[in-house]
């Protein structure tokens, strides 16, 4: 089947909700018959070897591309995507498979994205028509009226892939959509328009829904060729671009400060020649986002409509730009890809501006030393870096863009956990991975609160402490943890099983070296500390000068002195909140069990002074 469920780039989520009933007018042999004979029929498509499809691609707000796939019979598959403003190659072998980034990087395909590949492939050989050909499984379910047609439910589920639900017209016994799973969301693909090409009956025009209107992402078939003859060569895998960046020092590095705050790594960045701007460091960032104002006032000009969906339950708009060259020191970087985001929603969380992200660009190009001790970051030319230290080298896997490594919770949980020092929290661990182990019973004292604030808003949960941590020979004791109880965003996902942030990162220097696909760890000083979280109970914010209290939690000191949320916090013990960082207010707040706190609080317009006895909340 040439045949293609549309997925253009890594980040954009796609959702849609399915419900189906059972019946069995017919059996699934007699349905998949027709089927076959609607294609065109079994001598024609046993004759289909290699092929070639292009689509142009349509996306909300103004941007066009192509995506063109070529297949060699009977395992080899190549995608290329061009967005103009972001190209994506990816290639299959017949044993492994490679993505050239769009920032001209090339890595091994891992966990969804070789699931989809697989998949295509089993489609692109019929095979659940033709079972010799590749190993899967095929289920009917029954009918499921939509759109007043009564449609026939084949689930086809690939081996080493997700089901795949196919929505068979009745009336024409072609394929009219599918619902695929990528992990927790669904994706529905529409086909429409079939004709006959070389015998063989091809949609010609697809559509992916999101479950939002707003968000429609169509294609249309602009050349098809049945049985080419295809190289070799194009399942290679890709070469890397030439280097795009330069040390202006001469050196092969650069070493810079930064400002730690709240466990979020800050450096300075120019774009352009703008002013200098302030960015967050996040490896769990899979491509580098601008805050839109940031972006507007640049004169930058975006273009496509996304979906995209980070820690929290939420999605937010995305669209494209292109950044121009990127200063960090004496490090420039040429053009890239990157997202615009709203990212003022975080800012008063975290108690300073925030002009953009920066993440899977820089740690796919060097290799990234985090000092968290010294606050240091330095950035290495790969081919010139050699560690000679005494830290412990832990395998890495990139999913996504997004690094995991294997670690343990309790000594016996072992999971796949994301890297992530974009994350304030220490531990937080998704749903499923919660569920799985039943955490919520085998875990102690729990308070209800967020444990963060991210793309997609508030990350809540359960927040309480695990025995340990394990991450290769180094085990953390009793780190505060968030059980994750959401059922969308990331921490909901069933192919990750958390995030390690920066409250475990902190006792570490940390080295990222993706090119030989490994992370080590240097313990520092704070390696022993015990982990803290607020003693308080209070979230609090700031916008511009005032702190505000965004949430208290039950039965916390905070609580229990009648503090509400929207409350001013307008002095701690003496000094003005104006004049202390959010970060600073929040240490104060976890000074040690059995310390005093005088608060100056603005609660409906009147001021009043509270003292608090701050105590240890689990």
């Amino acid at each position: 089947m040439i045949w293609k469920r549309l997925l253009v780039t890594s980040f954009v989520v796609l959702a849609f909700v399915f419900s189906g009933q059972r019946s069995s007018a017919q059996t699934l042999n007699e349905i998949l018959q027709k089927h076959m004979e609607a294609l065109g029929g079994e001598k024609a498509l046993k004759a289909l070897g290699n092929s070639i499809v292009e689509y142009e691609i349509i996306v909300p707000g103004g941007l066009t591309g192509t995506d063109k796939y070529y297949f060699k019979y009977p395992d080899k598959f190549r995608s290329e995507t061009d967005l103009k403003v972001m190209k994506i190659v990816t290639v299959y072998d017949g044993e492994k498979g490679w993505i050239l980034d769009p920032n001209g990087q090339v890595r091994e395909l891992a966990g969804i994205e070789l699931e989809d590949v697989k998949s295509e492939i089993y489609f692109n050989l019929y095979a659940y028509l033709f079972s010799e050909r590749a190993k899967g499984k095929v289920e009917y379910l029954g009918q499921e009226e939509a759109a007043g047609e009564d449609y026939h439910i084949v689930q086809v589920t690939p081996e080493g892939a997700e089901p795949v639900k196919m929505f068979i017209n009745p009336e024409t016994y072609l394929i009219d959509k599918m619902i695929s799973k990528r992990d927790i969301e669904l994706v529905t693909n529409y086909f429409y328009d079939y004709r006959d090409f070389g015998g063989i009956k091809l949609a010609t025009s697809l559509l992916v829904n999101t479950g939002d209107t707003a968000y429609d992402i169509r294609a249309k078939l602009i050349n098809v060729e049945i049985n080419p003859e295809l190289s070799v060569d194009l399942f290679k895998i890709p070469l890397p671009q030439e280097k795009d960046y330069e040390f202006l020092s001469g050196k092969n590095f650069i070493e810079i400060p930064f400002v730690l705050n709240s466990n979020h790594i800050h450096i300075p960045v120019i774009i352009g020649n703008a002013e200098q701007l302030n960015f967050i460091l996040d490896s769990g960032a899979s491509i580098p986002v601008l805050d839109v104002q940031t972006a507007k006032n640049l004169g930058l000009e975006s273009a496509g409509k996304f979906e995209g969906r980070g820690v929290g339950e939420a999605t937010q708009e995305v669209t494209l730009i292109t950044l121009p060259n990127i200063r960090i020191d004496d490090l420039i970087i040429d053009s890239i890809p990157a997202a615009t985001i709203d990212l003022k929603p975080l800012e008063k969380y975290e108690g300073m501006p925030i002009h953009g992200i920066l993440g899977y660009d820089i740690f796919s190009r060097f290799v990234v030393k985090i000092d968290y001790e010294n606050q240091r970051l330095t950035l290495y030319e790969p081919s010139g870096f050699e560690y000679e230290g005494e830290g412990e080298r832990l395998p890495l896997t990139l999913e996504n863009n997004h690094p995991h490594i294997k670690a343990i919770v309790d000594g016996q949980y072992e999971g796949n956990f994301t890297i992530d020092c974009g994350a304030r929290s220490s531990l937080s661990l998704s749903t499923p991975f919660v569920k799985r182990y039943d955490l919520l019973e085998k875990t102690g004292k729990k308070i209800d609160t967020f444990s963060g604030m991210g793309i997609g808003g508030k990350v809540r949960g359960k927040v309480t402490r695990v025995k340990s941590l394990q991450m290769g020979s180094f085990q953390i004791p009793t780190p505060v943890t968030t059980l994750t109880l959401s059922e969308k965003g990331g921490l909901a996902s069933e192919k990750k099983d958390g995030n390690i942030g920066g409250g475990i990162l902190n006792r570490f220097t940390v080295i990222f070296d993706y090119p030989n696909q490994n992370i080590i760890l240097e313990p520092n000083r704070n390696f022993d500390y015990e982990d803290n979280f607020d003693m308080a109970g209070l979230w609090l914010m700031k916008d511009n000068s005032l702190t505000q209290v965004d949430l208290v939690i039950e039965a916390s000191p905070a609580d229990k002195a009648g503090i509400k949320e929207g409350d001013l916090v307008i002095q701690i013990n003496g000094q003005s909140t104006k004049d202390l960082l959010l970060r600073d207010i929040r240490e104060m707040l976890k000074t040690g069990e059995g310390e005093k706190v005088t608060l100056i609080i603005k609660s409906g317009g009147k001021e009043k002074i509270i003292e608090l006895t701050l105590e240890k909340l689990i």
